[in-house]
């Protein structure tokens, strides 16, 4: 006799319980089915997407078991841990799925009705003080997420040309059609976004008024690394070329050591590029947890210890990320792409010399004209303190934004790097 599933599996409750792990299911299959850029495990998956799949794959059958015997909590961590999830997740297989941004918001506001309609079931069978809790938890899930489907709904509404701009990444919208051969194209993180001062005094907006004549794409994303860079020039059409392709790179760009806290602050920069108020959240928490300038700058240089046993996996993929990022430049940029190495603005800056210097020579090998913009600082005799956009905060306030800005006219003007200098 055929094992029958018990009747509540049935009952209409179960359909909205469900929901959000159907939903799910766009997203989950093609998380399993990707290749990782860098397959460390089962030559298919790198250590965050085998986490990530295991985490996804354990949800599910959690919530099938915890169906079956209708234990209400496990029901209720499973349907979270896959709220959780749709939050933190990133993949390259996910980054250009049709669809995603939706899917994700939809999956967020199943899960906060099916944690409501679980704690009242639990609340049912047996009266608790964890119900009580239980249906607070799904509240703020439910409002948090109707919130954000409400916003990005709005931005979506209220686009003019949705073909060719892109909203929710970059500072400003931008045409990328109009790209031409005499533009130039700033390619990196929070730097090149202007994260710290008012958007017309970032490098960018700086060096466009300078030139006076070629368009300035300045494209940057907070939180953004290599891999992402490529996909940022990959957003400039094929076959359309601009004079230059300058890229940033950050002390940060380096792949970190396995620290738990980096691993943390990676996923609250996901989240927060997924939904507006989980971002309030994580910068309110980032604002009371986040090391010291200097602290932060240590642990950066720590990532560049060849004696780590990481080290030279993590070297390799930095180099393999800079190959295909000057591949993809080079495809369209007239000039040769320019690697233009940021200033750590800490008392102890030359310590990152060395490091520095090994980045540039793997950049210049593998084809990138490169130049280190921390000698023009300290050749200012002012304590790098002085260009901090806070106290606190490692980013370029208004001066040393202009700073950069000087730099880029003399790469653009073909100035030997030798010779550079700024006022």
């Amino acid at each position: 006799m055929p094992l029958r599933p018990p009747r509540h599996l049935l009952a209409p409750e179960m359909l909205l319980i469900a929901l959000p792990f159907v939903l799910c299911l766009y997203p989950a299959i093609a998380l399993l089915v990707t290749r990782s850029s860098i397959p460390v495990f089962f030559n298919m998956y790198s250590r965050d997407l085998l986490l990530l799949n295991t985490a996804m794959v354990l949800s599910y059958v959690g919530m099938f078991v915890a169906s079956w015997f209708s234990w209400r909590g496990s029901q209720f961590v499973a349907v979270l841990v896959v709220v959780v999830l749709m939050l933190v997740a990133i993949n390259n297989a996910l980054r250009d799925l049709p669809g995603l941004e939706v899917t994700t918001q939809l999956v967020r506001v199943a899960g906060g009705m099916s944690l409501i309609v679980l704690a009242f079931l639990a609340d049912k069978q047996q009266r608790s003080r964890w119900s009580g809790i239980g249906l607070g938890i799904g509240a703020v899930v439910l409002l948090t997420a109707l919130i954000d489907f409400s916003f990005s709904s709005a931005v979506r509404l209220f686009a003019t040309d949705k073909q060719s701009q892109i909203y929710g990444t970059y500072r400003t919208a931008m045409d990328f059609g109009n790209v031409s051969e005499e533009d130039i194209v700033l390619v990196g993180d929070s730097f090149v976004w202007g994260q710290g001062v008012p958007i017309e005094q970032r490098f960018g907006d700086v060096l466009e008024r300078k030139l006076g004549g070629p368009r300035v794409y300045s494209l940057g994303i907070i939180g953004t690394g290599i891999t992402d860079y490529t996909h940022q020039v990959l957003d400039i059409p094929a076959g359309k070329r601009a004079r230059h392709v300058i890229v940033f790179f950050y002390d940060n760009d380096m792949p970190p050591r396995a620290y738990l806290r980096d691993t943390l602050e990676k996923l609250s920069v996901i989240a927060g590029k997924r939904s507006f108020t989980a971002r309030a959240l994580m910068d309110l928490v980032r604002f009371t947890v986040t090391p010291s300038p200097e602290l932060y700058a240590q642990m950066l240089l720590d990532s560049f210890d060849k004696g780590d046993t990481t080290f030279e996996f993590r070297w390799s993929m930095l180099e393999d990320g800079l190959r295909t990022l000057y591949q993809r430049a080079r495809e369209r940029s007239l000039e040769r792409p320019t690697l233009v190495i940021l200033p750590m603005l800490v008392g102890f800056a030359t310590s990152f010399d060395e490091p520095h210097r090994r980045v540039a020579e793997l950049a210049e090998q593998i084809g990138f004209r490169v130049l280190d913009a921390s000698p023009s600082f300290l050749s200012l005799d002012q304590k790098l303190e002085h260009f901090r956009a806070a106290s606190n905060d490692l980013h370029l306030n208004e001066r040393g934004n202009a700073i950069i800005a000087d730099i880029l006219i003399g790469i653009i003007k073909h100035v030997p790097i030798d010779v550079m200098h700024v006022k």
